[in-house]
């Protein structure tokens, strides 16, 4: 291990910070999530006899004492007690069914073979770990997912690499596509669904933001990060 350490010349240092690092973190939160800090059963099982009681105030009161995690989603769940009702009222069910009706529509797209006829315009996708099926996989993650948006877009795909004869070894090939969808949502307000939740969200607060306002930071962030992953895949 040493040898190939020494070996490594001087890029090795930065990985061992990095992997010394991600070891302190880890351990720091294995401490700090143990079960017993999280969800401290004497404490569940006191609150669920204060509600079962009809002692809300009471169980509120000792939720906001505890300082558990479990504590403040116990909290949240008490002050929406009994209003089952206005919750399910309060759900956004449009965005649900706009969920629903996209995976629904790529589906039938994929079905009628219009996926397989958009690759056919696109550089030829071959199986292989070379450097220009990793940038084709990129490539095609970034555009179409402004077409199709990225969720639905990366289901689709997945089926057509697939049939393409990609498997769980290819795993540079399965990096990209899941790198190159992720940061694809961040070019333009069509490249992802939460993208389009965010801004009607904030239209109902009376804030908004233009295509292109979001287009010109957005394509800062995806094109930068798009050529580190690229320049990284091709690298290792």
């Amino acid at each position: 291990m040493v040898e190939l350490f020494i070996k490594g010349g001087i890029f090795m240092y930065p990985i061992l910070l990095c992997s010394i690092t991600a070891v302190a973190i880890f351990l720091e939160r294995v401490w700090n999530l143990r079960r017993a800090s999280v969800v401290p059963e004497d404490f569940v099982n006191e609150i669920e006899t204060l509600v079962a009681g009809r002692r809300i105030p009471e169980a509120m009161m000792r939720c906001r004492r505890n300082k558990s995690s479990m504590a403040r989603i116990l909290l949240v769940g008490i002050k929406n007690f009994g209003k089952r009702r206005e919750i399910i009222r309060g759900i956004n069910w449009s965005i649900i069914i706009f969920f629903i009706s996209m995976f629904i529509v790529m589906q039938s797209v994929w079905n009628v073979g219009l996926i397989q006829l958009l690759a056919s315009y696109l550089p030829p996708l071959t199986h292989t770990d070379s450097s220009f099926t990793i940038l084709n996989i990129l490539g095609a993650s970034v555009g179409l997912s402004q077409v199709m948006s990225n969720v639905p877009f990366v289901a689709a795909y997945v089926n057509l690499m697939n049939s393409l004869g990609f498997n769980s070894l290819d795993t540079k090939a399965w990096i990209a596509l899941a790198g190159g969808w992720t940061l694809a949502g961040n070019l333009t307000i069509l490249g992802a669904a939460s993208t389009i939740i965010i801004l009607e969200v904030a239209e109902e607060k009376g804030h908004s933001f233009s295509f292109y306002e979001y287009l010109k930071i957005g394509s800062i962030v995806t094109l930068a990060n798009i050529a580190v992953l690229g320049l990284w895949l091709i690298l290792i």
